[in-house]
């Protein structure tokens, strides 16, 4: 893992990754923690000091700041994950979002005033390790810790900007308010 300086191009990090496999895609997560997916396995590292911080399992869902709906599941047949979907942008697309949503009024505009503001540090990951329950976590930037949960649900959609964890089970549907990034949330139907 290497970094350089923007502004010199000097170098600042020049790092080996211990890991199994392979990254595919690495994600800055805080500002000094990095999050690398590979095939087998997801990896956080100190960015600063190239340090492996943790390994996770297998990655099963990601959940993009970015997205205003992320991860709903197709009906039962086969089909796999709805794909993510932008935010929206411009003032046609929020006048359509506003005509069809069932968020309160207050929801929705804390929802457009927090996606005007940097998404940086607020994706989320869904992991599956070997003989364990899937758990979905992401790292908190203040304190460049883990929080990891672990929703009942069969599957699961994050909006850290909105605070909130959804999960769905069968015809059950949980929302889960995230109060802190250093304490569990609580669920509530």
């Amino acid at each position: 893992m290497h970094s350089l300086e923007r502004s010199t191009g000097k170098p600042l990090l020049d790092a080996k990754l211990h890991t199994d496999s392979f990254p595919n895609h690495i994600r800055l997560a805080s500002p000094d923690v990095v999050v690398t997916i590979a095939v087998t396995e997801v990896c956080a590292y100190n960015f600063k000091t190239g340090k492996k911080l943790f390994t996770t399992g297998k990655l099963a869902a990601f959940f993009r700041s970015a997205a205003f709906l992320d991860n709903w599941p197709m009906p039962e047949d086969g089909a796999e994950l709805v794909r993510m979907t932008q935010m929206p942008s411009g003032d046609a697309e929020w006048a359509g979002v506003r005509k069809g949503t069932l968020l309160s009024p207050d929801a929705l505009k804390s929802f457009e005033d927090s996606s005007a503001e940097t998404e940086a540090f607020l994706d989320a990951y869904e992991t599956d390790a070997e003989g364990s329950e899937r758990k979905v976590w992401w790292i908190n930037p203040q304190t460049n810790r883990q929080v990891e949960i672990t929703p009942s649900g069969a599957h699961h959609d994050v909006d850290r900007r909105l605070g909130m964890v959804f999960s769905l089970n069968g015809k059950l549907m949980l929302g889960t308010r995230i109060e802190s990034d250093e304490k569990p949330p609580t669920a509530v139907q």
